[in-house]
């Protein structure tokens, strides 16, 4: 994680910083860098300079394997109210949220926790099967199941329902 070349000069209160752990994605590090990351945020928070922060987690479910982090986190989607951090977290379906452990792990139980305590939740392109266990997972309303399963199927993957008219040269 110390041996190579790294980022210069960061500035850690500028409008927006991303930090792209890619290199250490399948590394036990992931879980080190997260922490530091966690640190970082906690005293900006702390700042309590009325800045708008936004707490992007993408590929939440390979985060959410490290139980340290799955802690934090969940102690962040809480404190949301006190703290005005917007916290976002990105999967492919709402069911990768039970790869993060084992079965019934509490990096599982902490996953489902986390959608359970998100107030807003955008699902896109989901195929029957998931697009059924997202509906029951993220307590979605009876009506909007219904349309759900009612819609047609472009509709439901965000695509346009009608067909596109073709055109042809003279």
């Amino acid at each position: 994680m110390f041996d190579g070349p790294t980022t210069l000069d960061i500035d850690l209160t500028a409008p927006v910083v991303s930090l792209n752990l890619r290199a250490v994605y399948e590394s036990d590090a992931l879980g080190i860098l997260m922490i530091c990351a966690a640190v970082w945020l906690r005293r900006a928070v702390d700042r309590d300079d009325a800045v708008k922060r936004i707490l992007v987690v993408d590929e939440a479910w390979k985060v959410l394997t490290h139980l340290e982090v799955s802690r934090w986190l969940q102690e962040n989607w809480k404190l949301t109210r006190s703290t005005a951090v917007q916290c976002i977290a990105v999967v492919h379906r709402l069911s990768d949220l039970e790869a993060a452990g084992g079965r019934d792990s509490e990096q599982v139980r902490l996953a489902r926790g986390l959608l359970a305590d998100s107030e807003t939740k955008v699902i896109f392109r989901q195929d029957p099967p998931s697009w059924r266990w997202s509906a029951t997972s993220a307590s979605s309303t009876s009506a909007s199941r219904r349309w759900w399963a009612a819609c047609p199927r472009a509709a439901r993957s965000g695509r346009r329902a009608s067909a596109r008219s073709r055109s042809s040269a003279p």
